[in-house]
């Protein structure tokens, strides 16, 4: 009772736990807030339909990857240890059929083969796994009625949605009950006996194998059988048995790139044979094959650059001799779940030499990264994986700057300075000041050099005044340089006008004015935005909406947070070089700086936005 109330629990995700496909919401809006509808119980539906028809189709571990999903849910506390409960029920039941699929295709070759008491080990494993499942099934259709009622849906679609685990546990049991008739069956037969010699323990791939041996019913001698003989668990032939029962064959091995196998006969009954006697197999014997491999000799580049291609050459030779026609390729820097992403192919030339080139991603900062160079088997010349190191360099700006010592709170003030890499000009790099706010663009000169020309506000006090701006340079192996520049401010109504004095003066004609007449004193500088106290803000959409999951997902890597008086330049700033993903996090910024303050209203801007967004998602889950 206790199991079916937790089950009845667990429906509670169909509704209240939306799948990522199905949610109409960003993930940090309170799902409380969220309007109500069939969508909620119809989505976690279908992802957990999605799961059973994975299991079904006999796509365990992708059922089993599709799980893994589940954690990114947001689910309430209240029901997690539900949603683990049922998770763990599927999880279950996915594994159990993974395993049981291989011991019941095990137990079908080893019978084919002859080797009954492996067979029987794997069907007795198998068996006891199909037991397992079979509690799983059973308390999952027994909740199925409450489960349904509790995501609105007509019990009768949830029972079809669970039909397909209840038809291949049908077809495992099936499967198990005919090899158990087989093995019972066998049990009535007369025992055979069958040996294997091996002329030669260790020999070359390809080559022709001498073998020998007998077989026989108890003591009485089987001739004119067929015995099978494998390597690696592969048939490499047959030979038959002469009048005393004896057998003896040269048989061309197979091109089998594993330096230690194992080989054996086995005996299986066909026809009249397959009523009287039972299958045999003989004992294992190791032999060691020997092939030849390739031996790369790489030339790397002194240094690679991040985002720049890099070359690589080399020859292939074995045995001292070139390999021509021999497909090379290597991999590296980075890698998904369907393998790495960075791939060079190419052929070497008739006297063994290749040239491949491939580009490390822009995104990587500078170091040390393994790369494999990797060729197929090819005839007796077996497969290479060949491992090196190549170092990646990200270059650093060093950025001179200067201005005045001295400026005025109102009026203008020029920055320039140079931008250099490696003692060189650097050309064309983007500059943007990053406070204050908005930001004025330029770029690098031939010479390097820049310049800039800034007002510190009025509401700057006397003292120290730090104006700060990046250099970006449009080479992706030139790492961003953050520079602050300080000068001394002198501001002319703080001299005038302490502090005090000018808040005593603003409150004075406050009180003075009439009920129509406009502030003597308006503030200085307008706030950015009402205070939440005056205004509700509306949901944000759009570029901002974009700017700020990203401002999250840029919080969440770096611990920085985007603080509300903080502009995007700011912000910006405060990310530089931190940042992992700064690059695309800094295209964003300027997407809505665009759109902020110049008006600009690209209609693809949020769709470069988005995609932007998408690169530092994949670049934090790296």
């Amino acid at each position: 009772m206790k199991k079916l109330v937790a089950l009845f629990l667990v429906a509670l995700i169909l509704i209240s736990a939306p799948v990522a496909i199905a949610i109409q919401f960003p993930r940090q809006v309170d799902p409380a807030t969220a309007p109500s509808d069939p969508v909620y119980g119809q989505g976690l539906y279908l992802f957990y339909g999605s799961v059973v028809a994975a299991i079904s189709g006999g796509n365990f571990s992708g059922a089993k990857a599709l799980l893994h999903v589940a954690p990114f849910i947001h689910i309430p506390s209240d029901i997690l240890s539900a949603v683990d409960t049922f998770n763990g029920l599927v999880n279950s039941t996915a594994g159990h059929f993974l395993v049981i699929d291989s011991q019941l295709d095990n137990a079908s070759t080893y019978l084919e083969t002859g080797r009954v008491a492996l067979a029987r080990a794997n069907l007795t494993a198998a068996v006891a796994g199909l037991r397992s499942v079979n509690q799983t099934l059973t308390q999952l259709f027994a909740a199925a009625p409450a489960l349904a009622s509790l995501t609105g849906i007509p019990s009768s679609l949830f029972l079809q949605k669970l039909q397909p685990l209840e038809v291949q546990y049908s077809g495992y049991s099936a499967e198990a009950n005919r090899l158990l008739v087989v093995l019972t069956g066998l049990t009535k037969l007369e025992p055979t006996a069958v040996t294997l010699g091996v002329g030669q323990r260790s020999f070359e791939v390809g080559s022709n194998v001498t073998v020998s041996g007998s077989l026989s019913a108890g003591s009485v001698p089987l001739a004119g059988r067929t015995v099978t003989v494998y390597l690696g668990g592969s048939p490499v032939g047959n030979a038959t048995t002469g009048s005393s029962g004896l057998y003896s064959a040269v048989l061309s091995t197979p091109l089998y790139y594993r330096a230690n196998a194992t080989m054996f006969a086995s005996f299986v009954p066909s026809g009249a044979d397959s009523l009287v006697y039972a299958p045999a197999t003989s004992a294992a014997v190791s032999v060691h094959i020997e092939f030849a491999t390739p031996t790369p000799y790489v030339t790397l580049p002194h240094r690679a650059y991040a985002g720049q291609p890099m070359g690589v050459n080399g020859t292939l030779t074995v045995g001292g001799l070139p390999v021509g026609g021999y497909t090379v390729s290597m991999s590296g820097f980075s890698t998904s779940p369907l393998g790495p992403e960075e791939v060079a192919t190419g052929v070497t030339s008739a006297d063994g030499s290749f040239s491949l080139s491939i580009t490390p991603p822009s995104s990587l900062s500078g170091g040390t990264y393994a790369l494999t160079l990797a060729t197929p088997s090819n005839g007796t010349v077996g497969p290479l994986s060949y491992p090196f190191d190549v170092n990646v360099t990200k270059e650093s700006v060093q950025v001179t700057s200067s201005a005045p010592t001295v400026a005025i709170a109102g009026l203008p003030v020029t920055v320039s300075g140079t931008a250099l890499v490696g003692g060189l000009a650097l050309s064309g790099a983007q500059v943007l000041n990053t406070t204050p706010s908005p930001g004025v663009d330029t770029n690098t000169s031939a010479s390097g050099s820049f310049s800039f020309t800034v007002t510190p506000p009025l509401t700057t006090s006397n003292g120290a005044w730090t104006y700060s701006l990046g250099v970006y340079p449009s080479q992706t192996w030139i790492s961003s340089a953050p520079v602050s520049v300080t000068v001394f401010v002198i501001n002319p109504l703080v001299l005038v006008f302490p502090a005090s004095s000018a808040g005593m003066l603003l409150l004075v004609v406050r009180r003075r004015r009439s009920a129509g007449q406009g502030l003597a004193f308006a503030p200085l500088e307008e706030e950015a935005e009402p205070r939440a106290a005056q205004t509700p803000r509306p949901p944000l959409t759009g570029l901002p909406a974009v700017y700020y999951r990203a401002a999250e997902l840029a919080e969440k890597a770096t611990g920085v947070p985007l603080l509300p008086h903080m502009t995007v330049r700011e912000y910006l700033a405060a990310l530089l070089g931190k940042l992992k993903g700064f690059e695309h996090f800094r295209a964003i910024s300027s997407l809505l700086e665009r759109h902020l303050y110049a008006g600009a209203r690209d209609p693809g801007d949020q769709g470069r936005a988005e995609a932007e967004l998408e690169a530092m998602r994949r670049e934090d889950e790296a």
